[in-house]
């Protein structure tokens, strides 16, 4: 089955977007975050929204990729993905806040997410009338979501915790759910009209931000804030080499999703989204495959990122870097992110021949 190349490019845009927010958020100071930097670095709910819809519409594309799968034994490869996915997820929280319950299993970061996202979602697609399920379920999210919201009523891991599955993980179904129509549609025709109304959609929504509000500050203030109280008697460094009995404490602060920023979040997922569709031909015809690998491996570049930076600030510490090293990282970044997605490829290909 080929790849398809839109979505290829999409992955890749998500991903370095992340290889750019995580490194300005550990290495540049916050005093230096501003003018150009500044505004892509604030624009980060766009770039969550758009990984989980991937994320999701990408479950329907494994659905057709193996025809030959039965749907027990796709269900069985979906739930041991998304507990990988969660097991990594749990990993790298403890490595960096030690065991700290019950965020490090339920709500430990966009992985955790994405993980619930894959076992959910494999259980959708394997019974009948998914649409239906699919459509009641969001719908059902959304409105347990917001209610919560405008009650203040905060639970862990639907909207509180430090990774929140809620309204994030709605992406993805609703990336499945577009995964659905689009993939399965009686003709081209038929395709072309649906992802033509999804960006319709998505610029309206754009549009009407953009006048009331402005997109920042819709972003900025359609946020609120997640201050987690941590105890560092189960950091790592003190579970390893000791310390003072009295615990301290430390707080970790997140940000999640109100209604407004989710929903231009959304439409600017399904204008990028219609875009990048109506771009395939181009992107076939006039760009090499190889320049998309990163996008092919993104969950490889996104281990690979955390990894260089983990190294990065264990050598130099946080926040330390001038705008001109910090855009240096980057590059490296990026450089290295084509230097190991063609040693997986080579890897994968090796694999298929054996």
């Amino acid at each position: 089955m080929q790849r398809v190349r839109y979505i290829d490019f999409l992955r890749q845009v998500a991903i370095y977007y992340m290889f750019f927010f995580h490194t300005v958020l550990v290495l540049l100071p916050q005093k230096q975050i501003n003018g150009v930097i500044g505004f892509f670095y604030d624009i980060v709910p766009l770039d969550a929204a758009l990984f989980l819809f991937l994320a999701g519409f990408s479950l329907t594309l494994s659905l057709g990729k193996h025809p030959e799968l039965s749907a027990f034994r796709f269900l069985q490869k979906k739930i041991a993905r998304g507990l990988l996915l969660m097991l990594a997820a749990a990993f790298l929280f403890f490595m960096e806040f030690g065991i700290q319950l019950p965020d490090m299993f339920i709500s430990s970061g966009i992985l955790n997410t994405i993980g619930v996202l894959c076992i959910a979602g494999g259980v959708v697609l394997v019974v009948s009338g998914r649409r239906i399920i699919l459509g009641l379920l969001i719908a059902a999210l959304c409105l347990l979501t917001f209610i919560f919201e405008y009650s203040s009523i905060f639970t862990v891991p639907l909207n509180w915790g430090y990774e929140p599955w809620s309204p994030t993980i709605i992406f993805g179904f609703i990336g499945i759910f577009c995964g659905l129509l689009v993939n399965n549609a009686a003709t081209p025709k038929a395709r072309r009209v649906f992802v033509l109304a999804m960006g319709a959609a998505g610029l309206c929504l754009v549009l009407y931000f953009m006048i009331n509000g402005g997109i920042l500050d819709t972003l900025i203030q359609g946020r609120y804030v997640i201050e987690r109280r941590f105890s560092t008697t189960a950091t790592l460094s003190h579970l390893f080499t000791g310390g003072a009995a009295a615990d301290a404490g430390f707080t970790a602060t997140v940000w999640n999703y109100r209604l407004t920023a989710f929903l231009l979040s959304l439409g600017a997922v399904w204008l990028l989204f219609c875009a990048a569709f109506f771009l395939e031909p181009l992107l076939r015809r006039f760009i090499p495959a190889g320049v998309l690998l990163p996008g092919a491996h993104a969950l490889s570049n996104y281990f690979f990122h955390l990894f260089v930076l983990s190294v990065i600030v264990i050598l130099l510490g946080e926040l330390v870097l001038s705008v001109g090293m910090v855009l240096l990282v980057l590059a490296g970044l990026y450089a290295g992110s084509y230097l190991l997605s063609i040693i997986m490829q080579y890897i994968k290909r090796a694999r298929v021949r054996g």
